[in-house]
């Protein structure tokens, strides 16, 4: 065919600017000629066109006479190709309004994405943390019970000492014996506190340690324990506080 049908070299036209290739007739036929047109209009990369050529295309169908009904009176390929070529354009320009939604949705997941691996990563810090505050509380619970158990210890030490105020007053020739121990009792009292302090500090932590490192460890909670005013005994030993003279020759 020298001259198609008017109208018909349109819609190739259209065709030929699609498949980017040159437009006119006489490249119209090389390319129907080609036995892989029909390959190239189905494998059509329709999400990759561009600005450029969507314009273009417009101008062929703007025409009021680029319609499939009236190509199809001059050619049912025509026709076809018409309808495709309405077909892909409709889809590029939906794609201009998709695609930013596309983009957005993508980033949107993204952004979930991260939120869930920060998330997951609180939620494995926290249990870490929940451990941990779950095995002070536990320390807590130790310490308080026995600091209870040193507050029964000081009430029957207290107990003593009122009976031995009973038995100085009772005793005329043995008070001011009494009344010197008596002072000891108080001095003992007043640092006995201290001395349970440092006595419950090495049971707890400095056990484990070898000599040296317990030295250092005593120095720094007798320095900790003058910083708050807190009153210990004078030459206090772990040793003696906790058990006797003759107990500790035995161990040695």
């Amino acid at each position: 065919m020298n001259k198609p049908p008017s109208g018909v070299d349109v819609v190739m036209d259209a065709v030929m600017t699609f498949l980017e290739r040159p437009t006119g007739w006489t490249s119209v036929k090389k390319e129907l000629n080609d036995t892989k047109f029909l390959d190239r209009i189905m494998d059509f990369n329709k999400d990759g066109i561009n600005s450029k050529v969507l314009k273009k295309i417009e101008s062929f169908t703007k025409e009021s006479d680029f319609t499939p009904e009236l190509m199809n009176k001059k050619s049912a390929a025509a026709g076809a190709l018409c309808i495709w070529v309405r077909a892909i354009e409709d889809y590029a320009k939906c794609l201009k309004i998709v695609n930013p939604k596309r983009e957005k949705k993508a980033i949107a997941e993204a952004t979930v994405k991260r939120l869930r691996e920060n998330l997951a990563e609180y939620e494995k810090e926290f249990a870490v943390l929940k451990a941990k505050l779950d095995l002070l509380q536990a320390t807590i619970d130790k310490k308080a019970k026995q600091m209870d158990e040193l507050k029964a210890s000081l009430g029957a030490l207290q107990s003593k000492i009122d009976r031995g105020e009973k038995l100085v007053s009772s005793l005329a020739d043995e008070k001011a014996n009494w009344i010197i121990k008596l002072e000891g009792y108080n001095e003992e009292e007043s640092c006995l506190f201290g001395d349970c302090v440092m006595a419950a500090a090495f049971m707890s932590y400095g056990g484990p340690f070898p000599f040296d490192y317990r030295t250092i460890l005593n120095k720094k909670w007798l320095e900790k324990i003058s910083d708050e005013h807190i009153k210990i005994s004078k030459g206090y030993q772990f040793i003696d506080f906790l058990s006797s003279k003759a107990l500790a020759r035995k161990w040695q």
